[in-house]
């Protein structure tokens, strides 16, 4: 829960907090304040493992040129208010494939009887597609070429 608040010129010098009691922030323009709320202990192993993801995105973030980072506030832009180009770039994460991103393969023998593949296209989230030789067909995957299944062009 929050307030909408007009703070004092005193309390406008960097001001975020008041002890742990009142936490003040600005969104959209606005100046607000909340109850501040005391974080919780270490979690557990999922969110140790969320936590070390976000903290890798935000190192991420921090090596794009401006170029790129005015590319993400660009795409934000046209989500409005309260996207931002970091904020979208930090709901975009994706989760580590299953593999070691094709350093090493596996022979899954063949795909619904074709025997050669012709090219390879990765379209992100884990989505491939593959162009078959033998019978000129598109295969898909959704998840990093784990399992594929046959698109019927």
């Amino acid at each position: 829960m929050c307030a909408k608040i007009k703070l004092s010129p005193l309390f406008q010098f960097g001001l975020k907090s008041f002890g742990k009691i009142l936490t003040f922030y600005e969104r959209g323009g606005e100046q607000k304040v909340r109850i501040y709320n005391k974080p919780s202990g270490p979690g557990s192993e999922a969110q140790l493992a969320q936590r070390e993801i976000f903290k890798d995105k935000v190192v991420d973030w921090q090596a794009l040129s401006p170029e790129e980072k005015a590319t993400w506030d660009e795409e934000a832009a046209l989500l409005g208010d309260p996207w931002s180009g970091y904020t979208l770039f930090m709901s975009t994460y994706e989760e580590e494939p299953p593999t070691d991103w094709g350093l090493n393969w596996t022979d899954l023998g063949a795909q619904f009887g074709e025997g050669s593949i012709l090219s390879l296209a990765y379209l992100g989230n884990g989505i491939v597609l593959a162009g078959t030789e033998t019978g000129a067909k598109i295969l898909r995957s959704t998840d990093y070429g784990l399992t594929w299944q046959d698109t019927g062009v």
